[in-house]
């Protein structure tokens, strides 16, 4: 079964390299690699250009046009009948791709997600992990998922459920873009299955102004998903921007228990984070007021 894995890249410069080496050692025989460079500033092309591997398909657009439209364009060039997404700052062992196609094969799953381990120096970059990654939480068990997405730096679709669920939702530019594809393809009845340990390391966040730039854009995806579509726990979310601020702190604590929630049984050692976790959500929360500003939305 020939598989596309598609990555897509921006100023990655740090990153790129591990990323593309640790998918091309992979010992799966039937694959390609598709890399969408979204208009990086930095050395990201020139490092790409100097891998002379057959498997390695190289695009540029010609503008920044943010995650979702990369990823689309990378699936658009695929010709495997699994796509495997990951981010360039990520990277994975040798097994990972045949791993993707077995859980396919075992479950009869359209879509495949992975756990994500955070790789991180600082208390920003694991606050940062345990805040991003509550969805996949590596080695917590592997079931169909009835509510919450798995995320796309470690997704793998089937080419003919893509072709009814249709391609990542290109106006979600601050990111929630795996949320709302999971939702959808759950509305339509496909499968989806969480594999915890297919694992993918991730660079999390290591300072503080990226943590907390961070959490700014998930208040704002958060605003942009719930105007649009009654999603899981979409309740939860204020619907106008004076009554939002009633919700700042209890919505920020709350949030703050369902991550501690997702991670305690596996990583209790979170335990240590809550503080940095709770100012983090208190900004996520103060960003959802911020986009029910009148004009805003």
């Amino acid at each position: 079964m020939k598989v596309s894995v598609v990555v897509t890249a921006y100023n990655a410069e740090q990153t790129i390299a591990k990323c593309l080496a640790s998918i091309l050692a992979n010992e799966y025989d039937d694959y390609e690699l598709i890399v969408v460079d979204d208009c990086s500033r930095d050395g990201t092309p020139d490092i790409i250009k100097k891998i002379g591997d057959q498997r390695l398909h190289y695009f540029r657009n010609s503008t920044n046009r943010k995650v979702s439209y990369s990823r689309n364009a990378g699936t658009k060039k695929a010709g495997g009948e699994i796509i495997l997404f990951l981010d360039s700052d990520a990277y994975v062992e040798k097994d990972w791709i045949a791993r993707h196609v077995e859980a396919h094969e075992k479950t009869g799953a359209a879509i495949i997600g992975g756990g994500i381990q955070g790789v991180s120096r600082t208390v920003f970059g694991k606050a940062d992990a345990f805040c991003t990654w509550y969805a996949s939480v590596p080695f917590s068990g592997s079931y169909y998922i009835r509510k919450l997405h798995v995320a796309s730096n470690n997704m793998s679709v089937k080419k003919t459920a893509l072709d009814r669920i249709g391609l990542f939702d290109e106006t979600l530019t601050n990111g929630g873009e795996d949320t709302e594809f999971c939702f959808r393809a759950r509305r339509l009845g496909e499968k989806i299955y969480f594999q915890s340990d297919i694992v993918v390391y991730h660079f999390d966040r290591d300072n503080c102004r990226d943590y907390f730039r961070h959490q700014k854009s998930m208040g704002t995806y958060m605003v942009q998903i719930r105007s649009r579509l009654k999603m899981d726990y979409s309740f939860l979310i204020p619907t106008a921007y004076y009554p939002a601020f009633l919700y700042i702190l209890p919505l920020a604590c709350l949030l703050t228990l369902f991550i501690l929630k997702q991670w305690l049984r596996f990583r209790p050692g979170i335990i240590f984070y809550t503080p940095l976790i709770l100012a983090g959500k208190i900004v996520h929360t103060w960003e959802i007021k911020n986009s029910l500003k009148p004009g805003n939305e």
